[in-house]
């Protein structure tokens, strides 16, 4: 390479912005080819992602962070950056898993009959390591998760939440594992099971669209008995609040489900096909029960995104493919 190396002026060191920038300098090449600098308003990198000291040395920072969609991205590069420092024995932060602990549960407040509830959630674990492989499990993997998922719904989150404390290292087992290999590639295992859920929903799929254009009276009757047997099964559901959960997450399955299968969202440009919607409104349009689109399970969607119009909480407003691909 001749000549200096080109300027590059960036507005504003977010998290997104410095992800990149780790990337544009991470070899001693790129480091002679640019010369970058950051302007970033107060004396803080990290946008939403930044944070402070407080008194008594408490953490400050900017509340809620959500990796939607960049899990496995944000991990890979988080053991990058803790490879290059090669921290000594003895530093408090040494290694990536004594910075970050997995977490397994969570709260949310439910609005139910004129008063609010905490729902607490029991997270599933697994036994990958974040940073190592994709975005995709393996069956097994995928299988005891709806295990601790099951044994959540059906035994309330403090039974789900042991068993995953028994299943999984946590604390210091956790900070002294071993770490498998970096790597942002798929493994055959997670591909083989992708290919495979997704060779069954597409078959699923292709069903539905026949029944939709030659045989729509069965179509007709599944809605039918649906309309019919629905609000029987929601009246049951009022028998405790438990039971009446259990009821919103068949609902926003069965919602889920149908819309993907009827929509065609796994053929060409499905996803973007349904963009024109709103969530709650494309969920609507498949059957979904308007107390489902009052809960949690919905709401947290649009809050942990922030997905308001002109930062209006009131306006919530999210695009139907691009939420119903990324939580999928």
């Amino acid at each position: 390479m001749s000549g200096a190396p080109k300027k590059i002026a960036v507005l504003g060191g977010g998290p997104s912005v410095m992800s990149c920038l780790y990337w544009l300098t991470s070899t001693q090449e790129l480091r002679d080819r640019y010369d970058i600098t950051v302007y970033q308003m107060g004396w803080r990198l990290g946008g939403k992602g930044a944070s402070g000291r407080g008194k008594d040395g408490r953490v400050l920072e900017h509340g809620l962070h959500v990796l939607f969609g960049f899990y496995q991205n944000f991990f890979y590069m988080i053991r990058h950056a803790y490879a290059e420092l090669e921290r000594p024995e003895g530093h408090p932060l040494r290694t990536w898993r004594q910075a970050f602990h997995p977490r397994d549960f969570g709260v949310e407040e439910e609005y139910v009959q004129g008063a609010w509830y905490p729902w607490y959630i029991a997270f599933p674990g697994n036994y990958g390591v974040p940073g190592s492989g994709g975005a995709l499990m393996s069956f097994p993997q995928y299988l005891v998760m709806g295990l601790q998922g099951f044994v959540t719904i059906f035994f309330g989150w403090r039974a789900g939440y042991r068993l995953t404390q028994k299943l999984f290292p946590r604390g210091k087992d956790w900070e002294t594992a071993k770490d498998p290999p970096i790597s942002g590639e798929e493994t055959w295992g997670a591909m083989l099971s992708y290919r495979i859920v997704y060779g069954v929903m597409l078959f699923l799929t292709y069903v539905v669209q026949f029944l939709k254009k030659y045989l729509p009276p069965v179509v007709w009757l599944y809605r039918g008995l649906r309309n019919m047997l629905w609000p029987l099964v929601k009246m049951l559901s009022k028998i405790s609040r438990r039971s009446h959960r259990i009821w919103l997450d068949l609902d926003a399955l069965l919602a889920l489900t149908s819309g993907t299968l009827s929509d065609a969202l796994l053929l060409e440009g499905g996803f973007a096909r349904i963009d024109k919607y709103d969530f709650r409104e494309w969920l609507l349009m498949h059957g979904i029960h308007e107390d489902t689109l009052s809960t949690t399970l919905v709401r947290t969607i649009y809050d942990s995104a922030f997905s308001y119009e002109n930062g209006d909480p009131n306006k919530q407003r999210v695009s139907a493919g691009s939420t119903v691909k990324i939580n999928a």
